[in-house]
């Protein structure tokens, strides 16, 4: 069965509202990643030793969670208008079976997937969507991760928000010192709110230069840290491939 060329043009208009999303994102995090948002102190433990520890002085925009979300959402309703659009083309025989899924399908194996499939009644009209789905677009965990990540987002988003974390990138210039010697940390890269990294007497900064920061995700088993504009960014173009693919597959 072949669709109309148009048949899939509400999942692109879908794609192109989470670009202007995430062109917001990509604003707030430049915005905040240039701002005054921690400083750097030593602190002594009980036992006299130093430690020098990051801290966050300003809270992250919340309009960087929100504007994330509202992208994750728009692109998990592309996916999903690419599905019904095929569920309501297989709906119109009279003889077609009916029930399923009424959504994209997501899951953290290519097995579950695969199983997910293999019954979907639409199987019938659009007996493509199996390979489709399970090979080209792999919306699974260790497939195409940032599609799968999309819908970890986009659920998360509806009950809370995905409030990210800040990376330090590497200081330009970092150099502590006591009386009796010189420690360069320039170049170094630490990950975190309050970053413990020395541990000697009577030390003093002696000469800093402010490190870049970048957001990340503020979760190391689902998200595994990884910086939020990127993963977004290759979301979205994996996802507007995949519209793209069922466009040449069923029109």
């Amino acid at each position: 069965m072949k669709l109309s060329k148009s048949a899939f043009s509400g999942a692109m208009l879908k794609v192109e509202r989470a670009y202007s999303h995430i062109d917001e994102l990509e604003g707030r995090i430049r915005k905040f990643s240039k701002s005054d948002f921690y400083t750097i102190r030593l602190e002594a433990d009980e036992t006299g030793f130093q430690s020098l520890i990051y801290d966050q002085t300003v809270s992250i925009d919340g309009g960087i969670p929100l504007a994330l979300g509202d992208a994750a959402h728009n692109l998990r309703a592309a996916l999903d208008f690419c599905w019904m659009t095929l569920v309501r083309e297989h709906s119109r025989n009279p003889d077609a079976k009916r029930g399923g899924v009424n959504q994209f399908p997501f899951h953290e194996t290519r097995a579950n997937l695969e199983d997910s499939i293999k019954n979907a009644p639409i199987k019938a009209s659009f007996p493509e969507i199996d390979s489709l789905i399970i090979d080209d677009i792999n919306p699974y965990r260790t497939g195409n991760n940032p599609i799968w990540l999309v819908n970890k987002i986009d659920q998360i988003d509806k009950h809370n928000l995905l409030m990210p974390a800040i990376a330090f990138g590497k200081p330009h210039r970092l150099v502590i010192a006591t009386d009796q010697s010189t420690f360069d940390f320039s170049g170094s890269r630490f990950v975190g709110n309050n970053l413990k990294i020395l541990g000697i007497r009577g030390a003093k900064i002696k000469e800093y230069s402010s490190a870049p920061a970048d957001i990340v995700f503020d979760d190391r088993k689902v998200f595994e840290r990884k910086p939020v504009l990127p993963t977004i960014l290759q979301a979205a173009e994996s996802i507007r491939e995949a519209v793209k693919l069922f466009q040449k597959t069923f029109c």
